[in-house]
């Protein structure tokens, strides 16, 4: 009997498999105008699809690994949730919309007008936040961890920018209604978010620098030439991408570019 309801269940599986493979090639998308409010609003249908053309923002937490080993899953998700929520306020406050948070990183689009400056501010605020308010609380828990300590474990983000179409679909998994977000720009940003860069938060390709350079042209607001560091070439989502890398390191923070310098929303932090 158990034998019996074994392969009846597989033999359903198999079928469901099946129908997934033939919805998911087989049902035509029906495309959505580029609005950004469709960024934020849940999908009517689940053939409901979205094109535009935005600056993809992924925003990851250094060594969160470690981080969580320290501190233990309840603590560690605590300062993870107080990243996400603070990433969420600074990227709403500068007209940007947050797409997903994956456990110690968020994904946010940029549309408009200015959104490679506004994308570029947002890393440089959340960078801050991460940096002034959850590091010292951080360092503060570990209290005389001496691995942590002689690790110099700390709270810090990296931050990756790139810029290009992206087509969304919805998901309904398991009850989890969700999108899925394609396209190159965000492969990129997730990787440079992960990038060895010296220290330096933004990591950002030569298309982005290019349009935050244009953005910025008459405006005080224009960063300075030595905010980011030399070019170098970085393989990234199938190809080699020039990159740059921008922001102080930690300890050599200087007065930043105007528009690279707002207040940043303080969330509370549990």
């Amino acid at each position: 009997m158990t034998a019996q309801r074994e392969e009846t269940t597989r033999m359903g599986l198999a079928s469901q498999l099946a129908h997934i493979v033939e919805e998911s090639f087989d049902t035509p998308h029906l495309l959505r105008p580029p609005d950004p409010r469709h960024l934020s609003e849940g999908p009517r249908t689940r053939q409901d699809a979205v094109v535009f053309d935005a600056v993809c923002l992924y925003i990851d937490v250094n060594g969160s690994s470690d981080i969580l080993n320290a501190l233990g899953r309840q603590d560690g998700a605590r300062f993870f949730r107080a990243l996400a929520l603070g990433a969420a306020a600074v990227t709403t406050a500068n007209g940007g919309h947050v797409c997903g948070v994956h456990g110690d990183a968020v994904l946010a689009f940029f549309t408009g007008p200015h959104r490679a400056l506004r994308a570029a501010s947002t890393a440089r605020q959340v960078d801050t936040y991460a940096s002034d308010t959850l590091d010292p609380r951080l360092r503060a828990r570990l209290g005389r961890n001496r691995t942590a300590l002689r690790r110099g474990l700390g709270f810090s983000v990296g931050c990756g920018m790139d810029i290009g179409p992206v087509f969304a679909v919805p998901v309904d998994a398991g009850g989890v209604r969700d999108r899925i977000w394609s396209g190159r720009c965000v492969n990129t940003a997730a990787k440079l978010s992960k990038v060895p860069r010296q220290r330096r938060p933004l990591a950002v390709t030569a298309e982005v620098l290019d349009s935050i350079e244009a953005e910025s042209e008459h405006h005080s607001d224009r960063p300075p030439p030595d905010y980011w560091s030399p070019e170098t070439t970085v393989h990234t989502a199938g190809a080699m991408r020039r990159v740059r890398f921008g922001g102080q390191p930690p300890g050599e923070r200087k007065e930043a570019p105007v528009g690279l310098e707002r207040r940043v929303p303080t969330p509370v932090v549990p």
